[in-house]
Order: C-alpha cells, then sequence, then structure tokens
C-alpha cells in the first residue's frame, strides 16, 4: 500500500511553526528545512516548517508559514479580492475546525505552481487570537498526473487534525539585546526596544545574524512592514536588487548609537500611490564596516509607518 494514503492508524503528529500548531500526517511524513546558499541566512523554524512525503517517484508536501497578519471582519472579502486579483483564480469555502480554529480553504483553478510542482490547497487558518497562518499542500508531476485526487482528500483529512498549540507569538513592549561580534574579550551590548505587536525573528549564517522585525499588520494591508538588522562583515546594499539606482536616495538624516547617519530613502510609486517605500543604512560598528557592520534595512508602506521604523532604530543603544 502506498504508504501516504495508509490509514490514519498509522499516522504521527508533528509541531508546526515549532509548537505554534499540530497536525497529523501519515507516518513516512519528516519535517525537513529548505535548503539555502552560503550567502543567505538559515531558515527560521519559528517562521517555516516543510513536511515532506516521499512514495516512490511521488513527492508530496505540507508548507506552513507565519504571515504575521491578523483577520477582520470583512476577511472573506479580502481573500477574494487579493487571490482573485490579475492572474490569480481561486474559490474559496471557510468553516470551523473541531478544536474551534477558522478554516479557509482556497482552490486555485490553475494547480500549476512552477515547472516542477502543483499546489492544490492554500489553506488559512485563524487561531483564536485572531492571527493568521498558510499552509500550502503541493505535489511533484508524478504525484499530480497519478493520484491528484487522493492528494486533495488526503490535504483536506490533514488540514481536519489541526490544533492550536500553546506557543504563542511575543507581541509585548520589551528589550532585545545582542552583543557585538569582533572583539570576543571586550563585547559591546547592543539593545533593541520593541514596541508592542512586533514579532521578532533570528536567522543565523555561517559567520552573520539577521534580527527580523515583523509588525503585525491586517491582511487588508497590501505591504507587510519590516525591519531587518545584518550583524557580519560583508555588509552590502539592496536596493538595487529591488530596481533602484544610488543616485535616486533621498537622504534622510537621523542618529544610530551616538553616531550622525544619513539614511538612503527609495520610494516605488504605481498610478501616483505609494506602493513600498525602501530605506537603508550601514553602519560601522567600530570605525569602519570592514570590521563589523550593521545593515538596516527598512520596509514601509507609507513615510508616517517609516518615521516609526527609524524612531525604533534611533532609540537603539551600545554599551
Amino acid at each position: 500500500m502506498n504508504p501516504v494514503m495508509a490509514g490514519n492508524d498509522s499516522w504521527k503528529r508533528l509541531p508546526l511553526l515549532e509548537g505554534r500548531y499540530y497536525i497529523n500526517v501519515p507516518a513516512n511524513a519528516g519535517i525537513k528545512e529548505r535548503g539555502h546558499n552560503i550567502m543567505e541566512p538559515a531558515h527560521s523554524a519559528e517562521a517555516e516548517t516543510r513536511i515532506i512525503c516521499d512514495d516512490k517517484k511521488e513527492r508530496f508536501v505540507i508548507f506552513t508559514s507565519e504571515l504575521y497578519k491578523y483577520s477582520d471582519k470583512n476577511i472573506m472579502n479580502e481573500f477574494n479580492a487579493f487571490y482573485n486579483a490579475e492572474e490569480k483564480k481561486y474559490k474559496f469555502e471557510s468553516y470551523l475546525s473541531k478544536k474551534k480554529n477558522r478554516i479557509i480553504l482556497g482552490w486555485p483553478v490553475d494547480e500549476k505552481y512552477d515547472d516542477e510542482t502543483f499546489l492544490l490547497l492554500d489553506t488559512f487558518i485563524e487561531g483564536n487570537d485572531n492571527i493568521l497562518i498558510q499552509i500550502g499542500f503541493y505535489v511533484n508531476e508524478a504525484a499530480y498526473r497519478n493520484n491528484r485526487k487522493k492528494y486533495i482528500k488526503l490535504s483536506k483529512t490533514i488540514i481536519d487534525t489541526i490544533e492550536q498549540g500553546e506557543k504563542k507569538l511575543t507581541l509585548n513592549k520589551r528589550t532585545y539585546s545582542f552583543l557585538t561580534i569582533t572583539y570576543p574579550k571586550n563585547r559591546k551590548k547592543i539593545e533593541i526596544p520593541i514596541p508592542e505587536n512586533y514579532v521578532l525573528k533570528k536567522n543565523l549564517g555561517p559567520d552573520f545574524t539577521v534580527y527580523r522585525l515583523f509588525e503585525l499588520t491586517p491582511f487588508s494591508s497590501d505591504v507587510s512592514p519590516g525591519i531587518s538588522i545584518y550583524q557580519g562583515f560583508d555588509a552590502s546594499y539592496v536596493h538595487l536588487d529591488y530596481g533602484f539606482k544610488t543616485k535616486e536616495a533621498v537622504k534622510i538624516p537621523s542618529t544610530f548609537l551616538n553616531e550622525d547617519i544619513k539614511w538612503l530613502v527609495f520610494e516605488k510609486k504605481k498610478d501616483d500611490k505609494t506602493e513600498f517605500i525602501l530605506s537603508e543604512v550601514i553602519f560601522g560598528v567600530y570605525d569602519d564596516y570592514y570590521t563589523e557592520a550593521l545593515h538596516i534595512f527598512i520596509y514601509s508602506d507609507s513615510y508616517d509607518r517609516m518615521k516609526k521604523q527609524h524612531d525604533i532604530i534611533k532609540a537603539m543603544t551600545i554599551k
């Protein structure tokens, strides 16, 4: 018998997002972190969980991710508006699970995700705290051609077992600290004042660390605002990756760790409206950033929000 399709009595329970939720999966399923190149930080297990089931040439994948979004009163209208815009076409249904979590099933009309992958079901779970997570069910071409309907049924069976765990996102006002890395015997402590409704995630690279601050926003917001702080020895600007030229930057003066700085600010517009705003700065912790640097990168949806994000960075201290 296909082990993926085996009866529920042979299933096991696995955590999602390090215990935010739990689901039942086939016995041969296992959690496997996504790969990344050496210049990127590892993916955070608190931010995503990838579960893989293989049977010969067939692969079935369950991918769960934090959205840092909460639902609002018109959540179904928002889903339909967002996922049926432009080339995306979805059908949705909503119901309560046995554990009273709202499950929103999204059925893509065109299931082909890329050249080798098919998205069978795009699922959103609304917790008892109104915070949304996303769970996608994918198969490779062999599974899609041979057992598409069975894998769709399997996906629905799995999602019906979902249960919210005790772990919650930390959203209270607090201070987070980390140490400089250049001089082990004389390290300094850097502190970040984290406002309410911000989530902090730490991603480790081979010789660097990235701290990410995500602001919890409603699903209806077009942009997911965030702050990234890179700490390492190979800092570089990223605005070129977004199609901006350095000479286009608007320079905004400020202070950071008791020093004067100038933010490089770039605005992307669409139909004369702000689509998103990028701002970044590279700061040398020890005089020159070839020794150790902090690269601050901020993604905003408005100048008002950008100013609040800049104020968070301005309030950071080093001791």
